[in-house]
């Protein structure tokens, strides 16, 4: 790669593997360290992962939770290590990952300013010419010279958010927090991140939602289980993610269907149907019918038709419905045998 090139790319990923080693409790963590023979289990969160970004580029990452995009995120910052393959890192990096992380409570809020810029690699005369302007993005009043101890967490994160965006990113790292502060705090994020990526930032954003990386993203990568399996134009990424999330809903829906229509074929059964009487009203707000958006209702008092038995602590006869609801799917709830019958 000729040097031209490479002052082009702002991040490199070659071969990327990352493994997590997982221990009971830290007690048992603690023994491995002495005794050879305790083993721990693994869990591989990324695997094989290629990936070039350009300067100036805005790419949102897409996945279920699992997928391994903050595991990538993270990797890009240097709070964890690679275990097998190479990373470049071209340009200085900010992170929103754990907007409370990296301050001392104990210090004032003005205090964690300086704290925070030194973690970064800030000198403390270039913290100084940020001074003002990340406390009055900040929005903190007089509180910016309280002990972070006294902060909510909702000030604490704004502080976070303030030093990360105006400390002149090259490299500009979003793991969804932008829902941070009141909705003028959020409007003001967002234009804060917008004049960022004009000036030339490359931004990486990890985001569930769809409009919001449409909003700041022109490429996006999908993730599933480690691995990239799509990356391109920002709205292609998304409908394929898109139908990912359609065909995991369906194979949702499918197995509670099988589910619930093993649970009804298993009461006892009838030739004939037997009238019964509906005695407590079918609540979807719970269970199964919340998933599929069902629209049948059954109402208290209603007579239909049933069919089964099954006899409870109380001792009555009670019926077992069995009927349709939504998209074929199948129900079951119980009812009173009517005096009549």
């Amino acid at each position: 790669m000729s040097q031209e090139k490479a002052n082009d790319i702002a991040v490199i990923f070659k071969d990327v593997s990352k493994t997590y080693k997982l221990y009971e409790n830290d007690r048992q963590r603690l023994k491995a360290v002495f005794f050879k023979h305790i083993k721990p289990g693994y869990k591989k969160v990324l695997n094989g992962v290629n990936l070039e970004i350009n300067r100036g580029e805005t790419v949102a990452f897409f996945g279920r939770n699992g997928a391994g995009k903050s595991t990538l995120l993270k990797l890009m910052t240097g709070v964890i290590y690679p275990t097998k393959g190479k990373i470049h890192i071209n340009g200085k990096v900010s992170a929103l990952l754990e907007l409370t992380a990296g301050f001392d409570l104990e210090f004032t809020g003005r205090e964690n300013i300086y704290f925070r810029g030194q973690l970064l690699g800030m000198k403390n005369n270039e913290i100084a010419a940020l001074e003002d302007e990340i406390v009055s993005f900040a929005e903190l009043g007089d509180y910016i010279d309280q002990p972070v101890r006294t902060y909510s967490s909702g000030m604490k994160a704004r502080l976070g958010f303030a030093i990360n965006v105006n400390i002149k990113p090259e490299i500009l790292i979003v793991d969804e927090a932008l829902s941070v502060g009141d909705k003028a705090f959020r409007i003001k994020c967002r234009q804060k991140i917008n004049e960022i990526v004009e000036k030339g930032a490359t931004f990486l954003f990890v985001t569930h939602s769809i409009s919001e990386a449409k909003k700041f993203c022109q490429r996006g990568v999908v993730m599933r289980n480690g691995t990239i399996i799509f990356d391109g134009n920002i709205n292609d990424a998304a409908d394929y993610y898109g139908i990912i999330l359609q065909q995991e809903l369906d194979k949702k829906r499918k197995r509670k269907k099988v589910e619930l229509y093993d649970r009804v074929k298993s009461s006892e059964t009838y030739e004939n149907d037997i009238n019964g009487q509906v005695i407590k009203r079918a609540n979807f707000r719970n269970g199964p019918g919340k998933d599929f958006g069902l629209i049948l209702q059954l109402k208290e008092n209603e007579i239909i038709s049933i069919k089964g038995h099954v006899i409870l602590d109380d001792n009555n006869l009670w019926y077992r419905i069995e009927y349709k609801g939504a998209e074929g799917y199948v129900y079951s709830r119980l009812i009173k045998k009517l005096i009549n019958e």
